[in-house]
């Protein structure tokens, strides 16, 4: 009887003799960065806030955000920055919505996973860098921001939470 892998990682576990799998498709540890904050009244087009910070090597499982009736109206991005020290410095921007919250108008959203939102399935166990079509790993760290856009009424702040499933082994 032949046996068939499903994807490389078990193609090498049933060869003869049996290849390693990257561990970080396998058996990798899954990190988690979550929080919560005020998003603050008044807040204008294209301000941003970092969400958190991600190695270049990491694979996102989830990316789960919510956020409370934003008392306006605004569309609200998800995408990758390089990672940058100043805050007072602009970042270059990677993908401004890798992650497209698709997120506008003022209700409250509940928790969707944003992870495969504008990305298909096929992008499952990529890392960030190839996430971005790159041809190799920059190495170093994306900041993963939230860029307000959009607004045709100014909103009156609500809390913005997320939280991120990921594996770097």
């Amino acid at each position: 009887m032949t046996n068939y892998g499903s994807n490389d990682v078990m193609a090498g576990v049933l060869a003869s003799p049996p290849r390693q799998s990257p561990v970080g498709l396998t058996r990798g540890r899954v990190r988690v960065q979550h929080g919560t904050f005020q998003i603050p009244a008044g807040l204008l087009i294209n301000e941003y806030i970092i969400l958190f910070r991600l190695p270049t090597v990491a694979r996102i499982l989830t990316l789960f955000t919510q956020w409370d009736d934003l008392g306006g109206t605004m569309t609200l991005q998800l995408g990758l920055y390089d990672a940058h020290e100043n805050i007072s410095d602009s970042p270059t921007v990677r993908d401004f919505d890798l992650f497209d919250v698709a997120g506008a108008g003022s209700a409250a959203v509940a928790s969707v996973d944003q992870r495969f939102a504008t990305l298909n399935h096929n992008t499952t166990g990529q890392m960030l860098w190839e996430l971005l079509g790159l041809t190799a790993d920059p190495g170093g760290d994306y900041d993963v921001v939230v860029t307000f856009t959009a607004a045709t009424t100014p909103i009156t702040g609500a809390d913005y939470s997320w939280r991120c499933t990921y594996i770097v082994d």
